[in-house]
């Protein structure tokens, strides 16, 4: 029902083979959004812009975006007509979906879009990286705002308005 678009692997997702391991801090605030969304986890699905973990969690190169672009399409082509709600968590998500000169996710808090994707209308919501709120725990509120928001979308995408 809902997919999350993330950057690229963190280092123990990358080591673990697993999105979003529920022993690490971030994974633990990634069930708290799924909690917030009224989601649950074999309703979701996670999918980075790139494969490979990068260097110190680094944003991907021009050349990681190349080599896997092909691939995610793919993937998206394969998955995404399950989907009704794309998060685009941070930055880098938002400009992989919309295009690079495309403002930031912090600018853009609480916009919704309806796109079409696949030949179908689909929501995207962009929304801070739970990995960022363990660096900047003050936009958690901002975030929260923005979820009970977003619940508020899923309930009526459910109920069918």
């Amino acid at each position: 029902f809902a997919l999350f678009i993330g950057r690229s692997p963190n280092k123990t997702e990358a080591m673990s083979n697993e999105m979003y391991p529920a022993n690490t801090p971030a994974g633990e605030l990634f069930r708290q959004y799924l909690s917030m969304l009224d989601v649950s986890e074999s309703e979701s699905s996670v999918m980075n812009m790139v494969y490979c973990y990068t260097k110190g969690n680094r944003p991907p190169e021009s050349r990681h975006l190349t080599t896997c672009s092909g691939l995610k399409k793919l993937e998206l082509e394969i998955v995404g007509d399950k989907f009704k709600v794309v998060f685009m968590m941070g930055n880098d998500a938002v400009r992989w979906v919309f295009g690079p000169k495309f403002p930031g996710v912090r600018q853009i808090l609480g916009k919704i879009y309806k796109c079409s994707l696949l030949g179908r209308e689909v929501v995207f919501i962009p929304i801070i990286h739970p990995s960022h709120l363990l660096i900047q725990p003050e936009l958690r509120g901002d975030t929260y705002k923005v979820l009970k928001m977003s619940a508020r979308v899923i309930k009526d995408i459910r109920s069918g308005n």
